[in-house]
């Protein structure tokens, strides 16, 4: 059985690793993959790495608002997708991010498999143009719905979203996201990383990895380390991503005298590593799918400060294996982070559950189980 995966883009993230660890264990089970991408990114190389081919597309140039360019366009990308199939022999496409051309994808002459990693897979509709182009992917969406032999959400609130906005049916189902399972690195892993930072050995390190948008809410963090500071001088928030936000963060941190306290890092290819060197994780995400990037801190047996999103309150319980709080209180994760930090025996028992959870529902081979069961299940039909 040969899989394509269709995706957006390649650049490192949470839907990204979903990919690249689905096709990891795939491996050796009767799946071999493709991988299809519009702009490509640092995820090929680690893809490429596994043995499976990587195809460039080329990023969209047109939109819907030049309709004859945008028409010409589609019919291309569609022509150059056939012959990807052919010449790859792929039975099944799975898609990932590609929003409106998931409606072209179900066009293909082989069964599609719409992948949506995040609850906001519709456009915003508040008012005016937007809320006329939400109607109508709500409306193309829902009239296209049997013609995908499987709608694939990654959490159950998303599914209920999705049977709410387009429809129900026996194809459409929720698989969560796993990741890879791993031991935690030696005691000393935070060393190097306090020195290339310049603090110091006592002082506890609180991370967050996620692009810097709204979607994120780090903001909502930044504005909480100035309270947790004023308790804890010694606490250092470390920030792992890149976004149109970072400017707009980087001068919170300047207006409330953080520079001490808060350190961008960058995009990172080593997020094991800064894992297994800091002592807290926070997640204030506004909304969510479910959070890679939460399942690998909860797999590190790190104590967890995270909103009541989608996808996380799935995973997470309050008090019981991480301390879920609600969007936007920034008052509430200065609580959580500083009752973390005062509170070691409760932080260790909170991080060591999470990584039970992981454990037993959430790892990379328990997932990739459950889309062969959806696999065998198109192939039979």
């Amino acid at each position: 059985m040969r899989v394509l995966h269709l995706i957006l883009t390649l650049e490192r993230a949470g839907a990204q690793e979903v990919v690249r660890s689905l096709i990891a264990a795939h491996k050796g089970h009767g799946v071999e993959s493709v991988v299809a991408v519009f702009i490509d990114g640092e995820v090929r190389a680690d893809i490429e790495a596994l043995g499976v081919p990587v195809h460039v597309l080329g990023p969209r140039e047109h939109g819907i608002e030049v309709p004859w360019r945008f028409r010409r366009e589609l019919k291309d990308i569609r022509r150059r997708l056939v012959a990807l199939i052919e010449a790859e022999r792929v039975d099944i496409v799975q898609t990932h991010l590609l929003h409106t051309l998931d409606l072209l994808a179900v066009t293909l002459p082989v069964p599609v498999i719409w992948t949506l990693h995040n609850i906001d897979y519709l456009p915003e509709g508040r008012s005016g143009w937007p809320r006329l182009k939400r109607a109508a992917h709500r409306w193309l969406y829902r009239r296209n719905r049997d013609r995908f032999a499987a709608i694939v959400s990654t959490s159950d609130a998303m599914l209920a979203a999705v049977e709410r906005e387009i429809g129900a049916g026996d194809h459409v189902l929720a698989i969560p996201n796993g990741v890879e399972l791993r031991e935690k690195s030696s005691s000393e892993a935070g060393t190097g990383l306090r020195k290339e930072l310049g603090v110091g050995d006592r002082d506890p390190l609180i991370l967050n990895v996620g692009r810097l948008t709204e979607q994120k809410g780090q903001i909502y963090l930044v504005r909480a380390m100035r309270t947790v500071a004023d308790e804890m001088p010694g606490a250092r928030l470390l920030i792992a991503g890149e976004g149109e936000l970072e400017d707009e963060l980087t001068a919170e941190v300047r207006r409330l005298n953080l520079q001490e306290n808060v350190f961008f890092l960058g995009m990172r290819t080593d997020i094991p590593h800064l894992l297994d060197s800091v002592q807290i994780f926070a997640l204030p995400s506004l909304w969510e799918g479910l959070s890679i990037a939460l399942l690998e801190a909860m797999a590190a047996s790190l104590p967890i400060v995270a909103t009541r999103v989608s996808g996380t309150d799935q995973v997470l319980e309050d008090g019981r294996n991480g301390i879920v709080i609600e969007p936007r209180d920034q008052g509430a994760i200065a609580r959580g982070l500083l009752a973390l930090l005062s509170d070691r025996s409760m932080a260790t028992t909170l991080g060591e559950t999470a990584r039970q959870k992981v454990e037993s529902e959430h790892s990379s081979d328990r997932v990739a189980e459950q889309y062969l069961r959806v696999y065998d299940r198109i192939m039979s039909s």
